[in-house]
């Protein structure tokens, strides 16, 4: 079935959505290509092309569409992933003849292989392509696997009943859908390299990565268990903390977890062209003098209560990952920023829609036999990119890596928020090591 739809454009390639993931062992050239393909198969939007028309505007459609591009080039450590990164977003794409979608495999950074994902952000959304990317995975991990095609679903819009639609998504919806049936929004590349040549402007980001020991992230487990929360409301906890104690202006506690609604929305292909995820919201609150235990306790017990009063939606999958104290599939969104200048949101009159950051990891993943790398393959980080000007995130990737918790980040050089961060995450560490 092909599937045309109309939705804003941003013709550069600082539109898309981008995850980076570091992989312990080494990727196979051919099985990486292969596995770029069948993911297209999987998630048919990945294969969409661009239509352009005379007034101007341009549309993205699945029919003649062509297989992401996969790309293989070699680096020797994070400054070579995040140059990666900064001339993608330099260059505007010219997307009637390229793939509107890309993967790069760089080979050999720090002992890992790292690959990057890049997806218009038309056809997926940030908590999507942290599914994008696991399918990817799983594809190296078990090539011969049949790929079953994903069938495009709408947005939440059309949900059943009992899916609750916050009410600013609905508005943005219903006012999106009000100004293009008055007028398609035309976007100029020129206003976007502009943007993202401002971005950075005093150069490429800068990585900030903290770990525990191997020691201390078992201890983090062990303690965790003996309190009875799971690790992620534990480290949750040393965000919270973190984050209190550093900001000048306090902001939300807003903190959520990734979640596939795949089964529980209409299958009609939608204007959300490829929506897979939906998230928990926990907002925890802050006291000072209140034990760490404690504030876990609190975060733990509310997550739980948000899993179960929505169990129709989210099931049993999350439910059993948080119980276990392992690092599994989470986002974690605590302070909320939006894109500003856009021409789209302009005419909207608005700041545009709210943005998370991620955290997820996925796990260990057991390579086949004939996978040509002596070591399983497992994901280290997985960073989500926020859009260009949200400077007001605070973006943090935790993960296990070899037995031990990290916590990363980027910054922009020129970042408002540069500053907080880099107090932040070694805080975050500070802070588990003292209540273990």
């Amino acid at each position: 079935m092909e599937l045309t739809f109309e939705r804003s454009f941003l013709p550069t390639r600082s539109s898309n959505i981008k995850i980076v993931t570091y992989v312990d062992g080494k990727i196979n050239e051919k099985l990486f290509r292969d596995a770029v393909s069948k993911l297209a198969i999987k998630h048919p939007y990945l294969r969409s092309k661009v239509i352009m028309h005379e007034d101007g505007t341009a549309y993205l459609t699945t029919e003649g569409g062509k297989e992401p591009k996969s790309v293989i080039v070699s680096g020797n450590s994070n400054t070579d992933v995040l140059d990666a990164i900064y001339q993608e977003d330099l260059l505007p794409s010219n997307w009637e003849t390229e793939p509107t979608s890309r993967f790069i495999l760089i080979k050999g950074v720090n002992d890992s292989d790292v690959i990057i994902a890049y997806v218009q952000h038309v056809v997926a959304d940030g908590r999507s392509i942290v599914f994008i990317m696991k399918h990817l995975l799983e594809i190296i991990a078990d090539p011969l696997k049949e790929i079953e095609e994903l069938i495009p679903i709408s947005l939440v819009i059309n949900a059943p009943a009992d899916v609750k639609i916050p009410e600013i998504q609905k508005s943005y919806v219903e006012k999106t859908n009000i100004e293009w049936a008055k007028e398609k929004v035309t976007f100029e590349v020129e206003e976007f390299i502009k943007i993202a040549q401002k971005k950075y402007a005093s150069g490429p980001d800068v990585y900030i990565d903290y770990s525990l020991t191997q020691e201390e992230t078992l201890a983090l487990r062990n303690k965790s268990k003996e309190h009875g929360v799971s690790v992620n409301a534990t480290l949750l906890t040393a965000i919270l903390i973190a984050k209190n104690l550093e900001e000048t202006e306090p902001t939300p506690n807003r903190m959520g977890f990734a979640v596939d609604v795949r089964k529980r929305l209409t299958k009609d292909a939608g204007e959300a062209c490829n929506l897979l995820a939906s998230g928990a919201m926990v907002e925890p609150e802050y006291k000072e003098g209140v034990s760490f235990w404690d504030l876990a306790i609190d975060i733990h017990t509310k997550t739980l209560m948000v899993l179960e009063s929505n169990q129709n939606i989210f099931m049993t999958r999350l439910m059993s990952q948080l119980m276990d104290p392992t690092f599994n599939d989470a986002m974690y969104m605590f302070q909320q920023g939006g894109w500003e200048g856009t021409p789209l949101i302009k005419k909207m009159g608005g700041k545009g829609a709210p943005v998370g950051a991620v955290l997820t990891n996925l796990g260990g993943i057991q390579l086949p036999a004939e996978y040509d790398g002596k070591n399983p393959i497992k994901l280290r980080d997985a960073i989500f990119y926020p859009p260009i000007g949200s400077e007001k995130l605070i973006e943090l990737g935790a993960s296990s890596l070899l037995g031990k918790l990290h916590i990363v980040t980027l910054s922009p050089q020129n970042a408002a928020n540069k500053e907080l961060k880099e107090k932040v995450i070694p805080k975050i560490i500070d802070i588990l090591k003292k209540n273990l």
